[in-house]
């Protein structure tokens, strides 16, 4: 990576963690006591930031520089695993924030997404059903050596409700095409089931609580999918933040993000869901992109048109979830 890209990613990645009433160039210049040109011209590449002005920024904002020297290499697969690491449900949010507002940010950019489960972005309608994700993440799959409460939804934190929200506002306003396999919610639907059967909820009726949630959310998603684009569940139906293309697909599939723009791809894919692996590795790119054009062909296309195999998806999981429910 030249010195300006590393430059431009770093004030990418510290810009995605502002909040909306936060102006990058003010931040900079509290943080580096610089003046507002200094400031600019550091922000816009014409003046290098030093080494330790990087180090700086690098510890006050969480950034890790040997990313930062490392992202675009060609050759290189990145492999994201801090949330066994970490395993904070705030931490979780501040990392997934990061991604897709750097995905967001690009010009140009084209989203193909291949999911085998409810899009956790579409989750963050409901941030109780991404803690209660994450929860079982942790007591199930993952086995973490620290002693395991109850879950609860207790009175949720401030700043992880402000992430959850600003996560989803950032994917409501990026285009998408997505591919969702017809069993895809199975797998929140037995989370649920197994935990209510193994007395993991502190109060069993908060179950029916994540349940109504997930109906919520599927009415909402069903309703994009008539209209062609995305909103927020109190949006009005006429409004565009971005296209939607919805596929109906029964080929088996892990979770991947193709990221297009004119001259390059990037591919983001699960192992160890949610952690991911992440690479603009040519090869693998063009591999990822031949392989959507594959299950497009053998997808059934369920926005605006196919309305029979749309209404019948989204009957079916919505009857299994009220089976659930009773």
């Amino acid at each position: 990576m030249t010195e300006n890209n590393l430059q431009i990613r770093l004030f990418q990645q510290i810009k995605s963690q502002l909040s909306a009433h936060q102006k990058l160039v003010s931040v900079i210049m509290d943080h580096l006591q610089l003046t507002r040109s200094q400031a600019y011209r550091r922000i816009n590449g014409t003046v290098p930031v030093s080494l330790s002005e990087l180090k700086i920024l690098a510890k006050t904002f969480g950034i890790s520089i040997d990313d930062l020297l490392h992202e675009s290499a060609d050759g290189q697969i990145k492999f994201s695993a801090s949330l066994r690491i970490n395993d904070t449900y705030l931490g979780f949010l501040q990392q997934l924030k990061q991604t897709i507002s750097y995905v967001g940010a690009l010009p140009g950019v084209e989203v193909q997404y291949a999911t085998n489960e409810y899009p956790i972005f579409y989750t963050f309608m409901f941030p109780d059903l991404v803690k209660f994700k994450f929860y079982m993440w942790n007591r199930t799959f993952w086995k973490n050596s620290q002693p395991q409460k109850p879950f609860s939804l207790d009175v949720a934190n401030p700043d992880e409700l402000e992430l959850a929200h600003q996560i989803q506002e950032e994917y409501l306003s990026i285009p998408t095409t997505e591919y969702w396999h017809i069993r895809m919610v199975d797998n929140t639907f037995s989370q649920i089931s197994y935990a209510l059967d193994s007395g993991f909820f502190k109060n069993p009726a908060e179950a029916d609580q994540l349940l109504d949630q997930m109906l919520r959310g599927l009415l909402h998603t069903k309703s994009m999918a008539e209209q062609g684009h995305k909103r927020f569940l109190d949006d009005a139906e006429t409004t565009q933040r971005s296209g939607f293309q919805l596929y109906l697909s029964d080929l088996p599939t892990n979770v991947h993000f193709l990221v297009a723009q004119p001259d390059h791809q990037q591919l983001f894919s699960t192992f160890d869901n949610p952690n991911f692996m992440h690479t603009r590795n040519k090869n693998i790119c063009n591999y990822a992109a031949n392989w959507f054009d594959n299950l497009q062909n053998k997808s059934v296309l369920i926005s605006q048109s196919g309305d029979k195999a749309r209404n019948q998806f989204f009957h079916r999981l919505i009857t299994e979830m009220e089976g659930l429910h009773g």
